[in-house]
C-alpha cells in the first residue's frame, strides 16, 4: 500500500451502491460519472486504500480522489460536479445568440447556405454587432 491511510472513509448507504453498479455498466452514461462510481464502489470495498493507490485504479489523481471523499465522508454521496467549478462562460448566451443571428441575417440576404459564406465576412459582422473583438475560431 503506498501513501498514509486516509483520514476520511466514508461509508455509502445501502441504495447508493446498486445504483453505482448499475452506472459502472450503463454504455451510455459520463466518463466523468463512471469514473467516481468506479472509486465509490472500490472505497466501498476496500475503505483503507490509499488516496493515490485509488486514483491508480480509477483513472484519477490523488488530490480528485480526496476531493470525491470528503463530500462522501459527510454524508453528500453526489457524483456531480458543483456548480461554478471550471472555467467561465467569455460570452454571455444572449451574446452567443446574437452571433447565432448574425449568421442567420448573411444567410438571408446572400440566400446561399451558411456553409458558402465566408468566415471572415461573419466575423467581421458579429464583431461589429458585439462592440468587441472576436476570433474566427470563436465564431
Amino acid at each position: 500500500m503506498s501513501g498514509p491511510v486516509p483520514m476520511c472513509c466514508p461509508v455509502f448507504p445501502e441504495d447508493f451502491l446498486p445504483q453505482a453498479r448499475a452506472a459502472v455498466r450503463c454504455k451510455t452514461a459520463a466518463h466523468q460519472s463512471v469514473q467516481r462510481y468506479h472509486l465509490a464502489l472500490l472505497l466501498h470495498e476496500e475503505p483503507h486504500v490509499a488516496h493515490d493507490e485509488a486514483g491508480q485504479r480509477v483513472g484519477l489523481s490523488g488530490c480528485q480522489v480526496r476531493r470525491w471523499c470528503k463530500p462522501w465522508a459527510a454524508g453528500d454521496f453526489s457524483v456531480v460536479d458543483k456548480s461554478g467549478r471550471g472555467r467561465k462562460a467569455f460570452f454571455s448566451p444572449l451574446e452567443q445568440a446574437l452571433v447565432k443571428a448574425v449568421g442567420g441575417e448573411l444567410v438571408t440576404e446572400t440566400r446561399q447556405p451558411l456553409s458558402r459564406q465566408s468566415l471572415a465576412d461573419v466575423t467581421v459582422r458579429a464583431q461589429q454587432a458585439l462592440g468587441k473583438p472576436l476570433s474566427r475560431s470563436t465564431v
